[in-house]
C-alpha cells in the first residue's frame, strides 16, 4: 500500500514541531514542509544545520517515513491513533545523528512506550551505526564548539565593559550575540557527546573514548542553562589545560572497524531537543522584544513559554527568569525610543527626585517638590518608557509617606512648642490640688486609723 493509504489505516498523525499533519492527499510532501518550516525556525545563523541537533534531515524523514509500512505488526499497533513526533532526539532524523540515511535504508526498529490512544508517541530509533561517521562527527563538533567557546569568552568580556561604559545600545546588540553563541555552544556541546556516547558503547575497552565521552557529556551539562538567566558561568577550571588535554579522537586512537557495527543499545536524552528549542524560543523573543511590533514580542513571549513548559522539571524552571524578565521589558515596548532623548528625559526626573530627597533628609517634608516632579514626569512622558514611569511613581508614593511623617513630626513640635505655657500651668495647678488633698483628707484619716489601734 501507498503512504497515503498506510497513514489512513492505522490513523496516525505525523508531528513536526507544532505542526500537525493528519492522514491525508499527498502527506509525505506535506510532512517535507513542515520539516522544512521547523528547520527555518530552528536554524541559528553561522552554525552549519550538522551541527544543530534540532535540524531535521528531509533525507532520514522520507527515508524513516516510507519505511513504516513494513515495520511489525506489534509497533504498528503501537502507532495506530496517535502522533507520531519527529522531532525527539531519540528519533534519529537529525542531520547530527549517528545514524545515517544508508543505515535508514538498510533496516531499523521503533522501541516504543506505550502511550494512551491520541497521545504522543516519541519512539527511540535502532539501526546500525556508521561508526567512521560517528568518529568524524565527533572531531568536528569538539572543534566547532572550542571555537565557539573562544567566541563565548570574548562576548563576555565586551558585555561587561559595555555595561561599565553605560552603552545600552551597543549593550542590546552584544547581549543578542552572546545569546546566539551561548546557543550554538550548547548545540555543538550535545553533537560532540551523542557520538562520542555511541562510540564508547561501541567500544567499551577504549579508555579514551570514554574520557571523551565523560567530557562531551559534562560540557553539555554545564552549558545547558546560559548565564544570561542569572545562572553562574562555568568557573575557569572546565577549561583548564587539563580539560584541554582530554583525549581527543583521532584515527590512530581508534581501532579499525568495518563501516557498520550491530545494532547498539538505545542511548535516551530527550531533554536535549526540548532545552535548545526553549533558548531558541527565547533567543527569538528578546529579537521579537527589541523590535518594533508589540503583538509580535507577546506572541514570541507566550511561545517561549511554551518551550519552557514542555521543557519542564530544572531546566525549564531555570529559564523562566530570563522569560519573566522579557515580559518586564515588554512592558517598556510601545514604541522605539529615542536613546539619548530617553536618557536625557529619565535624568532631569531623577534631578528634581534627588532634591525632594535631600529636603527629606533634612527633616523638611517636601509636598510641592513631589508635585513638581509629577508635574514634569507628566511633560516628558511621551520620552520615558512605561517602565521608567512605573519605577518613578513607586519612588514618588513612598517618598510621599515619607513627607508625610516628616510633616506630622513638624506640627507636633510646633504644638507642643505653642502650648507650652498651658501645659505649665495645668501641671501647677494639679500639684496644689494634690497636696491640699493630701493635707486635709489623707493626715486627718491616718491619724483617725492610729487612734482605734
Amino acid at each position: 500500500m501507498d503512504f497515503d493509504t498506510f497513514l489512513a489505516k492505522y490513523q496516525i498523525t505525523i508531528q513536526v514541531g507544532f505542526i500537525s499533519i493528519p492522514p491525508n492527499h499527498d502527506t509525505l510532501r506535506k510532512i517535507l514542509v513542515a520539516v522544512e518550516s521547523n528547520n527555518q525556525a530552528n536554524r541559528l545563523p553561522g552554525l552549519e544545520d550538522e551541527l544543530n541537533p534540532t535540524m531535521l534531515d528531509p533525507a532520514r524523514v522520507e527515508v524513516f517515513l516510507k519505511k513504516l509500512p513494513i515495520l511489525n505488526p506489534e509497533t504498528l499497533a503501537s502507532l495506530e491513533k496517535r502522533f507520531l513526533y519527529l522531532n525527539s532526539i531519540q528519533s534519529e532524523l537529525s542531520f547530527s545523528s549517528p545514524i545515517t540515511v544508508e543505515n535508514l535504508r538498510q533496516k531499523y526498529s521503533l522501541l516504543i512506550s506505550q502511550v494512551a490512544v491520541g497521545q504522543m508517541v516519541k519512539p527511540t530509533l535502532q539501526a546500525d551505526i556508521a561508526f567512521d561517521h560517528s568518529r568524524f562527527m565527533a572531531v568536528r563538533a569538539h572543534k566547532a564548539m572550542m571555537q565557539i567557546h573562544q567566541d563565548v569568552q570574548q562576548l563576555e568580556v565586551r558585555v561587561t565593559n559595555l555595561q561599565k561604559q553605560n552603552a545600552p545600545a551597543d549593550l542590546a546588540v552584544a547581549l543578542r550575540e552572546l545569546s546566539l553563541a551561548r546557543s550554538k555552544r550548547y548545540a555543538t556541546a550535545v553533537v560532540w557527546r551523542n557520538h562520542t556516547v555511541v562510540l564508547s558503547k561501541i567500544d567499551l575497552q577504549n579508555d579514551g573514548v570514554a574520557k571523551e565521552a565523560a567530557a562531551a557529556t559534562k560540557a553539555a551539562s554545564e552549558y545547558l542553562v546560559p548565564p544570561a538567566t542569572g545562572m553562574p558561568n562555568p568557573s575557569p577550571s572546565d577549561f583548564s589545560p587539563e580539560r584541554e588535554k582530554a583525549p581527543v579522537l583521532r584515527h590512530q586512537d581508534l581501532p579499525l572497524a568495518p563501516s557498520l557495527i550491530p545494532t547498539r543499545k538505545p542511548h535516551t536524552m530527550t531533554q536535549d531537543t526540548a532545552a535548545i528549542q526553549a533558548l531558541q524560543a527565547l533567543d527569538a523573543a528578546e529579537r521579537a522584544v527589541a523590535g518594533a511590533d508589540r503583538d509580535d514580542a507577546r506572541r514570541a513571549i507566550d511561545d517561549a513559554e511554551k518551550e519552557i513548559e514542555r521543557l519542564g522539571g530544572a531546566q525549564g524552571d531555570a529559564l523562566r527568569p530570563r522569560l519573566n524578565l522579557l515580559r518586564t521589558r515588554l512592558a517598556g515596548v510601545g514604541k522605539q525610543f529615542d536613546s539619548n532623548t530617553r536618557d536625557a528625559a529619565f535624568a532631569s526626573v531623577e534631578s528634581r527626585l534627588q532634591n525632594a530627597i535631600m529636603r527629606i533628609n533634612g527633616g523638611q517634608s517636601a509636598p510641592d517638590e513631589l508635585a513638581k516632579v509629577e508635574d514634569y514626569i507628566a511633560e516628558v512622558a511621551e520620552s520615558l518608557t512605561d517602565q521608567d514611569k512605573a519605577g518613578f511613581n513607586r519612588r514618588i508614593t513612598w517618598l510621599r509617606k515619607l513627607s508625610d511623617t516628616r510633616n506630622t513630626m513638624d506640627n507636633a513640635r510646633k504644638y507642643m512648642r505653642d502650648n507650652l505655657f498651658t501645659i505649665a500651668g495645668v501641671g501647677v495647678v494639679a500639684s496644689i490640688l494634690v497636696s491640699f488633698l493630701v493635707v486635709y483628707f489623707v493626715f486627718p484619716l491616718v491619724k483617725f486609723l492610729r487612734s482605734l489601734g
